[in-house]
């Protein structure tokens, strides 16, 4: 697994839900994550992994309050 650049100092780790429970959370322990970017599908497993201890974003909340604020401006 290599970490990729994002900016400046920022990196991200890509993880795969198919990686046993414990390397996830190794990979999240070792690599000092302060945010884990994730789904709805996934957002259970990141929650019980992290045991809070991690800051979480869930796409799937993103998205659905843009296309809400689009639909809000297009059909006012």
């Amino acid at each position: 697994m290599e970490p990729r650049c994002i900016k400046g100092l920022q990196v991200y780790v890509a993880l795969d839900p198919s990686f046993p429970p414990e390397r996830i959370k190794y990979i999240l322990e070792d690599s000092d994550t302060g945010l884990v970017v994730t789904n709805d599908r996934n957002l259970a497993l990141v929650k019980k992994l992290t045991n809070g201890s991690r800051g979480l974003l869930n796409v799937n909340e993103i998205v659905d309050s843009i296309c809400c604020e689009i639909l809000a401006l297009l059909y006012p």
